[in-house]
C-alpha cells in the first residue's frame, strides 16, 4: 500500500475492496457534502485532509456508516469495559455490576449484527426474569 496508507478494517474486507473494480478508494479525504439534484444524489464534495485541497467525486448514493464507538459513556468507570469501550459481561449478559445486564452493539463481543444482538436480548430477557426472581424479597406481611 505504501505512502503510510492503511486501512483499520479487517484483512479479508480490505482485500476484498481492493479487488473490487467497481470501488475507487480515496485516501486522506473527508467527505464535506452530499450533494445532488434534489432527487437524487449526484457527487461528494471532498477535501484532502493534509493538502487541503477540494475534490469532487460522482457518485450514484451514498451509504453512511456510523461506526464502532459505542455509547457506554453513562457507566463508565463503574462496569468493566474492554480496550474499546464495550460492556464486557458473561454468558447470561450480565455485566461486572450484578444485576446490570448489556445486550447488543455496547456488549464486547466478535460481531455487531442485528442477529446476534437479537440473541443477546432473547439471553438477556430470560437471565434478567430469572435474576429478579431469584433476589425478590417476600412481601411484608401485616
Amino acid at each position: 500500500m505504501g505512502c503510510g496508507r492503511s486501512f483499520r478494517a479487517w484483512p479479508i474486507i480490505r482485500d476484498r475492496v481492493f479487488a473490487n473494480p467497481k470501488i475507487e478508494v480515496v485516501w486522506n479525504s473527508v467527505v464535506e457534502r452530499i450533494e445532488g439534484d434534489g432527487a437524487v444524489v449526484t457527487h461528494l464534495a471532498l477535501r484532502h485532509v493534509t493538502a487541503g485541497a477540494a475534490s469532487q467525486l460522482p457518485v450514484g448514493g451514498v451509504f453512511v456508516f456510523v461506526g464502532f464507538k459505542p455509547n457506554t459513556g453513562v457507566v463508565q468507570g463503574h462496569v468493566q469495559h474492554d480496550a474499546a469501550g464495550y460492556l464486557v459481561t458473561d454468558t447470561y449478559m450480565m455485566s461486572s455490576i450484578p444485576g446490570l445486564f448489556a445486550a447488543g452493539d455496547v456488549r464486547s463481543q466478535l460481531t455487531r449484527q442485528v442477529t446476534t444482538a437479537v440473541g443477546d436480548g432473547t439471553t438477556a430477557a430470560i437471565a434478567v426474569a430469572k435474576y429478579v426472581a431469584e433476589h425478590k424479597t417476600p412481601a411484608a406481611v401485616g
